[in-house]
């Protein structure tokens, strides 16, 4: 049989044709698609892969109950079968793999495998990039990028890591390529998006100026409490000697009593030994009857005694702090950082589309 290597479509016609008719290539789809993707980018290819898939179809004819996978899309010259796009949604839906960008178990199925494959294909020219630049992670890197994740992630040993792997059938080797590939990609975008991405000081006070809203710190108050709780299921006749407690303890505290030093000594609450010292309180944040109550009082005042579910209290406020802006120095290396990411983000979604652009793609799904 003579191939033309100057007339692509026709050279796909006639190997399709013979091995449709002559060894049922449509039996055996992934087979098909992968012959149909190299016929594209070159016709020799294609009579190597005639050749080729010739002496393996011959070899497995008798093997018809095998279940054959299909290709569900093609990034340049890899192909995506269904079984890999499969076996990567059970990767999204494990905790280890969370630091994924979706969450696949949110949504509907057929929406799902859509979703994974577009990450999959995303994840695949990234690769093929890196791969093409020379970029490449070594055994050392690899392992201090292990020893990270997995003390981030709390893991202490390997036992611990395949138990948690396991939930979604998954091994160690899946873990460790998941963070090589997670690592050669960061290095791609670093080198390709953020060592470009600069920020001009002018740049970062004209945002601060132009967004004060941002940096408004709300009216704050700083509280110490003593605390008298009560027993669960309290019977009436301890409510009144745990009021009556609380009573004796106010009154001691408007004589001039040592507010620190009678929370050490009597407060049941876990900031007894600091004092009481609750720390600071926006509006809102406390239950209402505390917080309607502790913040008509001035700066030094002492509470009446407040009964809530935990028990009996009674507040100090240590001090008021009204409505400020957060100076500019203050913020300037937070803000600096904010607006490198943002600007990152939306370079990196340039350049990830513009990657896609130029591949081909082909989605069979």
């Amino acid at each position: 049989m003579r191939l033309r290597t100057n007339s692509p479509v026709t050279c796909t016609q006639r190997i399709a044709r013979v091995l449709r008719q002559r060894i049922r290539l449509q039996r055996h789809p992934i087979l098909l698609s992968y012959l149909q993707g190299m016929l594209r980018y070159n016709a020799f290819g294609a009579l190597v892969a005639y050749l080729f898939l010739i002496t393996l179809l011959l070899g497995v004819k008798a093997a018809h109950s095998i279940v054959v996978d299909r290709v569900v899309a093609i990034v340049n010259q890899e192909i995506i079968t269904l079984s890999e796009l499969e076996q990567i949604n059970i990767q999204l839906q494990n905790p280890l793999f969370e630091q994924l960008s979706i969450e696949p178990s949110r949504v509907p199925k057929k929406q799902q495998l859509h979703e994974t494959l577009r990450l999959l294909i995303e994840k695949k020219l990234q690769l093929q990039a890196a791969h093409k630049r020379g970029i490449t992670v070594g055994r050392e890197e690899l392992q201090q990028a292990l020893l990270e994740v997995r003390n981030r992630q709390g893991i202490t040993d390997d036992i611990a890591l395949q138990r948690l792997l396991s939930q979604g059938n998954l091994t160690i080797s899946d873990y460790t390529q998941e963070i090589k590939d997670q690592l050669t990609i960061l290095k791609l975008i670093n080198r390709e998006i953020r060592s470009g991405v600069v920020l001009q000081e002018d740049e970062i006070n004209a945002y601060y100026n132009a967004h004060p809203e941002q940096f408004i710190l709300p009216e704050r108050i700083h509280l110490a409490q003593i605390l008298l709780s009560l027993p669960q299921d309290a019977k009436d006749y301890q409510i009144r000697d745990f009021k009556e407690k609380a009573r004796k303890i106010h009154a001691q505290l408007l004589d001039g009593g040592d507010f620190s030093f009678m929370a050490k000594s009597y407060s049941d609450g876990s900031e007894a030994n600091q004092g009481g010292d609750l720390g600071y309180f926006k509006r809102g944040e406390l239950l209402e009857g505390i917080d309607r109550a502790v913040f008509s009082l001035q700066e030094g005042q002492i509470s009446d005694v407040i009964r809530s579910p935990l028990g009996f209290h009674v507040f100090k406020v240590l001090e008021k702090k009204s409505v400020e802006t957060i100076p500019y120095g203050e913020v300037k290396y937070q803000l600096e950082e904010r607006l490198f990411l943002e600007r990152s983000d939306m370079a990196y979604k340039t350049w990830l589309r513009r990657l896609r652009d130029q591949a081909y793609v082909e989605v069979r799904m």
